[in-house]
C-alpha cells in the first residue's frame, strides 16, 4: 500500500468513515456486475472449480470484507487504501484467469483505474497498475500451474460482450453519482467556512476584514462612476460602565441586540460589520451625506428605545458620518473621516449624529 499522504492520515474518525462508506457502493456494483462476465469466459473456457469460487468471493463477497476491515479497523483509512491495493491484485488476477479476454481484462483494470484515480490521483493510479501488472505476472504463473488445457482467448465472443455492457454502463454512472454528491456537500461546506471566515462571532455581522473590504471596492466603483456613497460609524455610549455594572455577558447581549437593530434597520444593499469592541460601521452605497444623516438619526432614536434584556439596559449611540467626495483619494481616507466625525459626536456629549466638517 502506497504511504498516504498526511492530509489522508490525519481524518477525523467520522472522516475516515465516511471515506471507507463513500467507496462501499461502487465497490459492491462493481464487483457484482463484473461477475457476469467472468463467469461467461470461465464457462466458455471450462475451468476448475477454484476459479469459479474465486469469481463468487471476488463479485459477492469481497467488497462487504473489504467495508467490515475498514469500517471495524484501528485505522480505516489505512484500510481502505489496503483494500484499494487489494482491488488491483485482484484486477491483475483476473487477466490471465479470463484467458486475457481483451474487453473484459481492459473493463476490469479500467474499473479499478478509476477508483484509485478519484481517490488518489495519479500517484494511486500509478502504484495500483504496477500492482496489477505484478498480480498479472503471478497470477500467470499460478493459473498454468494448475489449469491442465488452459489456453489464451483474446477475443471476446457475442455473449462475453453482452454480459460486459451492464458493467461497462452502470460503473462508471455510480462513481459519477456518489462524487457529484460529494461535490454538491464540498460546495455547501466552501460557501458555510467562507460565512465563517467574514463573520464576527459575537455580532453575527461582518467582521473588520470583509467590512473594510466592501468599503474599498465600494469606493473603486464610486471612482469610476461617481455615484454617491457614504459611511456611518457608531460606537455604543458608556460601554465600559455597562461592563462594570452589569457585567461582560450583559455586554456582549448589548452588542448582540444592537447588531441585530441595525442589520433590520439598513437596505439589502448596505453592509453592516463590527469594527471592533463596541464600534460598528455602515457602509451605504449609492446614498449622499443627506441621505445618510437621516439613516443615522433614525437609529440613534431607534437605540434609545431599544431595551436590552434580561438585564433592562437602556444605552445610547453616537454617529459619525462621512461621504466621498473628489477630497477622498483613497478609501481609508473616507475611513479616517467617519472616525473623526464619530469623536467629534464623543467630545459633543454623545447621543448625537454628526458629519465630517461639523463644528
Amino acid at each position: 500500500m502506497a504511504r498516504e499522504t498526511d492530509s489522508a492520515l490525519n481524518f477525523d474518525t467520522d472522516s475516515a468513515l465516511n471515506f471507507v462508506k463513500r467507496n462501499y457502493p461502487p465497490r459492491v456494483f462493481g464487483m457484482a456486475l463484473a461477475f457476469p462476465a467472468a463467469a461467461v469466459v470461465l464457462y466458455q473456457q471450462q475451468a476448475p472449480w477454484p476459479f469459479w469460487v474465486l469469481a463468487v468471493f471476488n463479485g459477492f463477497l469481497w467488497a462487504h470484507l473489504a467495508y467490515f476491515l475498514a469500517a471495524h479497523g484501528s485505522h480505516p483509512t489505512r484500510a481502505e487504501y489496503r483494500n484499494l491495493m487489494t482491488d488491483s491484485v485482484f484486477a491483475g488476477l483476473w487477466v490471465p484467469v479470463l484467458s486475457f479476454n481483451l474487453l473484459v481484462s481492459l473493463v476490469l483494470l479500467s474499473m479499478v483505474s478509476l477508483d484509485n484515480m478519484v481517490v488518489g490521483g495519479w500517484r494511486l493510479f500509478l502504484k495500483g497498475l504496477l500492482v496489477s501488472v505484478v498480480s498479472v505476472l503471478l497470477g500467470w504463473m499460478w493459473v498454468t500451474a494448475i489449469w491442465p488445457g488452459y489456453a489464451i482467448q483474446i477475443e471476446p465472443t457475442i455473449l462475453t460482450l453482452i454480459a460486459v455492457a451492464p458493467l461497462m454502463v452502470v460503473f462508471p454512472l455510480s462513481v459519477g453519482v456518489i462524487n457529484f454528491g460529494l461535490s454538491r456537500r464540498l460546495a455547501t461546506q466552501h460557501v458555510e467556512l467562507e460565512e465563517v471566515s467574514r463573520t464576527d462571532g459575537l455580532s453575527k455581522l461582518n467582521n473588520r476584514e470583509f467590512w473594510e473590504a466592501s468599503v474599498y471596492t465600494e469606493y473603486e466603483r464610486h471612482r469610476r462612476s461617481g455615484s454617491p456613497m457614504s459611511l456611518i460609524m457608531i460606537d455604543i455610549d458608556h460601554f465600559k460602565e455597562v461592563n462594570d455594572k452589569y457585567g461582560h455577558v450583559a455586554g456582549d447581549q448589548v452588542i448582540r441586540d444592537l447588531s441585530e437593530l441595525l442589520s433590520e434597520s439598513v437596505r439589502e444593499a448596505d453592509v453592516v460589520g463590527r469594527y471592533g469592541g463596541e464600534e460598528f460601521g455602515l457602509l451605504l452605497p449609492d446614498t449622499d451625506i443627506k441621505g445618510a444623516m437621516q439613516l443615522a438619526e433614525r437609529l440613534r432614536i431607534s437605540v434609545q428605545t431599544l431595551m436590552v434584556k434580561p438585564y433592562e439596559i437602556r444605552c445610547t449611540i453616537s454617529l459619525g458620518v462621512a461621504e466621498a467626495d473628489t477630497e477622498v483619494k483613497k478609501y481609508r481616507q473616507l475611513i479616517e473621516r467617519a472616525d473623526k466625525a464619530l469623536y467629534l459626536a464623543k467630545r459633543n456629549g454623545r447621543n448625537i449624529s454628526m458629519s465630517y466638517g461639523d463644528d
